[in-house]
């Protein structure tokens, strides 16, 4: 089986053009000539680690390209965005050392011939230079069953652990939530990508991010943790080996309180018990439904921002979401 089901072009997330040539072209370009260069990328970055003579499968088209360089049991993904290489080179770096002690994580290849353009770090993942960075991964073997809630809890309340131990060991450390946070509003602010959106709903964003993002400042330090960023069910996978956790490009330090605004209510109560059996600080319910809120907001933002129309019933439902909030006093 493969890293995900098979997808389509569906979107990305757009980045700053200010970038190298290549990747500024890939920002600019539309969807379907970005996904051929990114199909390029991933097959040239397998044939230099030495997987030659393959029959390239898109797996995802969204944040990233994800290849199945097939018949090999090897996974690229492809960065295509101006903030791609950085982000792939510290997820790479940090599940690598995930790996290392045990966590059940995606692991990268740490012994393909690729260099970054910073040079090697130790246990990042190696890097093409065809048009995007590109990292290489195992491929998972996937089963069909479903991650229940209380399952999917107890890998966010393992991995929290198993982050705490190996960020301090990381190149660089991780950045604030807030960062992803900031580069929403900021392009809520700017509206340079979100010109189809009502202008009241996006008065409404640039007004909540502001709000919420304030609420938040001040949090103690004794407070934040390592977190993997954006938990929710696409990047938790049901494989031979038990669950597994994908998708660190937004690991980040904050309150456990933004990882779980990403997951179901279902899952944050299995959390939550979970904490309380291990004698975890209690979770913040009013910093929790402001986390929730933003996040839909940031969500919000980004998949109006997106040039394809089948991200928009995704904007509709975190806008209202958005609009809720709002509108019940939060």
């Amino acid at each position: 089986m493969s890293w995900g089901s098979p997808a389509t072009t569906t979107t990305g997330w757009p980045g700053s053009a200010r970038s190298s040539p290549d990747r500024a072209t890939m920002v600019s370009m539309d969807a379907d000539d970005q996904l051929r260069l990114a199909i390029d990328a991933a097959v040239a970055a397998g044939a230099m680690a030495g997987y030659g003579n393959v029959r390239p499968e898109v797996l995802q088209h969204t944040n990233n390209v994800v290849v199945w360089l097939a018949p090999h049991p090897v996974v690229a993904k492809v960065g295509v965005w101006s903030y791609s290489r950085d982000r792939l080179q510290r997820e790479s770096e940090l599940c690598a050392e995930l790996a290392a002690v045990g966590a059940p994580v995606a692991v990268p290849l740490r012994d393909s011939g690729l260099r970054s353009e910073h040079g090697l770090r130790r246990g990042a993942g190696r890097f093409g230079e065809a048009h995007a960075p590109v990292s290489l991964w195992r491929q998972l073997d996937l089963r069909g069953e479903p991650p229940t809630a209380t399952g999917t809890a107890a890998l966010l309340h393992r991995m929290h652990q198993d982050l705490a131990r190996v960020a301090p060991h990381l190149h660089e450390p991780l950045p604030s939530f807030l960062s992803d946070v900031v580069r929403a509003r900021d392009a809520a602010v700017s509206g340079e990508w979100l010109g189809t959106l009502d202008p009241d709903d996006l008065s409404m964003l640039q007004t909540a991010f502001d709000r919420w993002v304030a609420l938040l400042t001040g949090i103690p330090d004794e407070r934040h943790q390592p977190l993997h960023g954006e938990p929710h069910a696409g990047n938790v996978l049901s494989t031979s080996h038990g669950l597994v956790m994908i998708d660190f490009e937004s690991a980040c330090v904050g309150p456990v309180e933004w990882d779980l605004a990403n997951v179901t209510p279902e899952v944050t109560e299995a959390y939550v018990d979970l904490a309380a059996s291990a004698g975890d600080p209690p979770i913040d319910r009013r910093r929790l439904a402001v986390m929730r809120a933003l996040n839909s907001a940031r969500v919000a933002t980004w998949c109006w921002a997106s040039t394809h129309e089948s991200m928009r019933e995704h904007g509709v439902v975190h806008l209202a979401a958005v609009r809720a909030a709002v509108e019940g006093g939060l």
